[in-house]
């Protein structure tokens, strides 16, 4: 052994002394020496074997040459030069013993008291039975308990110790078998076999009370207090009154027509003169008196007025040239201080329109109707009108009888300003267009050749106001004593002597003059003062007391004032 050793000794040397000289690089894996065989670029010995420096695929261990090629994060090991998660991987990172993935996140899962909802981790920390529900992490009855037990179908309830499907099929009321009620009726209204009826009266799916009635789809409680006739309110009746009997206002039984002097008049008849019960004949008229303080129906024209002779001529009046005494005396009953009584004489004929114009000659010149009182109807007169609305329609009669206009009229904020046009004329006596009266023109045609208060007369002290009877107004104008409450039409009245109707009462009309207290001395042909701040209005209203409707009462108002009951009737000067 020693002389093998010896000559292997002796043989490496030589063949060490032989490489010297011969000298070959060792390739991989080829036995090397660092010494006396190193490997060649790029290789290492490892162990007495070349190997390589590069770790290839490997993201960890060995190389095979001894050198490490990367270490593992925590929870994760090399296996074969690969780091793979020791438990579940998540994303880039991998999970602990204790932990999921959930959402790309490693979660540890929470289900500490928990016996069924979510693990927080996307997981369950358990399952209930098919009749229960998870409740903060308890499992309880999904339907209802019943004697330590679940219910098993939805809407059942506990029912004397025993689950219960409650029945309300075909039902709106009454029990539901388990109970519970399937509905209940209104208070005027009781269960039969599930169906609610009621006791009394249906309206409209709805129960009336016991005494009510349906009425226009709604329960009504009919009112008969202190009736004994007319309407209960609810489409029934409180009770029939006698042939000759009517229903009032008040639900009491009147007479057919009026209580006349303390007799009751038969059906037809009116009480005239607040006397006798009369019955209006028209027999063979075709318009004026009936007979009884009334007027028969008119089969005039609607340019045409009726005249007292039950004729029907055309709506204007020619009315003569003439003096009179303006004003009133001082012992005139319900005279004013600014009615002094003076002469005047008027030296022009004129025609004057018979009535106040109507809201339908208004409308149908003018193209609307502005009047309060516009539910009376086409024959009442127009209302509510100012001075200057008037004149205005007087310049649109003369241009539709083409006639020069009387007024220059101009519009401002909407709304028609008008004045005598002074360059054509001095006095309106000279246009021979239309224009509203003079007041002294209209005093003149009121009084009709009378100097009494009205054209029918003296008032008295006792009959200034509305008292009824009233033997001089009554028969001539709409006053407070007698408008009944409602407006009227024009020519209901007895005209004057000229044949001009409602002169007195119905409505005040506006007249051309300013205001200004009268001259004490005889003046010819007055107009007014040439200017004032307003204008000058006559003839009273039919809600106003007996003492305006006097001829000689005056009032005056602002010509851009509107008032109800105020109107107006057109003169024209007779030019030949």
């Amino acid at each position: 052994m020693r002389l093998c050793n010896i000559v292997v000794f002796f043989a490496s040397l030589l063949v060490v002394a032989c490489s010297e000289e011969n000298f070959i690089p060792g390739k991989e894996g080829q036995a090397c020496s660092e010494e006396e065989r190193p490997c060649e670029e790029g290789l290492t010995c490892h162990n007495g074997v070349c190997c390589s420096l590069d770790c290839g695929d490997r993201k960890c261990g060995e190389n095979g040459c001894g050198f490490s090629c990367g270490e593992c994060a925590p929870e994760a090991s090399c296996n074969s030069g690969v780091c793979e998660c020791d438990h579940e991987a998540c994303g880039d990172t991998c999970c602990g013993a204790s932990e999921v993935c959930n959402k790309g996140s490693c979660c540890v899962p929470n289900c500490k008291g928990k016996l069924c909802g979510s693990d927080g981790c996307g997981g369950m920390c358990g399952s209930c039975e098919d009749n229960q529900k998870c409740l903060d992490g308890e499992c309880v009855c999904a339907v209802e308990q019943c004697q330590g037990w679940c219910c098993a179908n939805a809407g059942e309830v506990c029912h004397e110790g025993l689950c219960c499907e409650p029945d309300c099929t075909d039902k709106v009321c009454g029990m539901d078998g388990c109970g519970g009620y399937c509905g209940k009726c209104d208070p005027f209204a009781k269960c039969v076999e599930g169906r609610c009826e009621c006791h009394y009266e249906s309206c409209q799916g709805i129960c009336c009370d016991w005494k009510e009635v349906c009425h226009q789809n709604a329960c009504c409680l009919p009112d008969c207090t202190k009736k004994e006739c007319g309407n209960d309110g609810c489409g029934g009746s409180c009770g029939t009154c006698e042939d000759n009997e009517v229903c009032d206002d008040y639900g009491r039984c009147a007479c057919a027509t009026l209580w006349c002097n303390g007799v009751c008049c038969e059906h037809g008849q009116v009480c005239y003169d607040y006397k006798t019960c009369c019955t209006p004949d028209c027999t063979g008229k075709s318009c004026g008196d009936d007979g009884c303080g009334g007027v028969c129906p008119s089969e005039c024209a609607l340019e045409q007025r009726c005249t007292r002779d039950n004729t029907c001529i055309e709506g204007w009046v020619y009315v003569r040239a003439g003096s009179f005494m303006m004003g009133s005396p001082l012992t005139e009953a319900g005279g004013q201080w600014d009615e002094e009584l003076h002469r005047v004489i008027l030296t022009h004929d004129f025609y004057m329109k018979d009535t106040p114009v109507t809201q339908l000659e208004f409308q149908i010149l003018v193209g609307h109707n502005p009047s309060f009182y516009d539910e009376c109807g086409h024959d009442c007169p127009v209302d509510d009108i100012t001075w200057h609305d008037a004149v205005y329609y007087c310049n649109l009669m003369s241009e539709e009888a083409q006639l020069p206009q009387c007024y220059d009229c101009v519009e401002e904020d909407g709304k028609k300003k008008c004045e005598l046009s002074k360059k054509r004329y001095i006095t309106p006596y000279d246009c021979p267009g239309y224009r509203l009266p003079t007041e002294a023109e209209w005093e003149y045609a009121a009084r009709a050749g009378t100097q009494t208060a009205t054209y029918n007369g003296d008032l008295t002290n006792e009959t200034l106001h509305c008292e009824m009877p009233n033997p001089v107004l009554d028969p001539i104008a709409w006053f407070c004593g007698n408008v009944d409450g409602k407006p009227h039409p024009v020519a209901q009245k007895k005209p004057n002597d000229f044949g001009l109707y409602d002169m007195s009462g119905l409505t005040w009309e506006w007249c051309y003059d300013w205001y200004e207290e009268y001259p004490t001395v005889e003046v010819k042909d007055p107009d007014g003062p040439l200017y004032a701040t307003k204008r000058v209005i006559r003839g009273g209203d039919q809600s106003g007391d007996a003492r305006l409707a006097r001829s000689a009462n005056r009032l005056d108002l602002f010509p851009s004032d509107h008032m109800i009951d105020l109107s107006f009737r057109p003169v024209r000067t007779a030019i030949d």
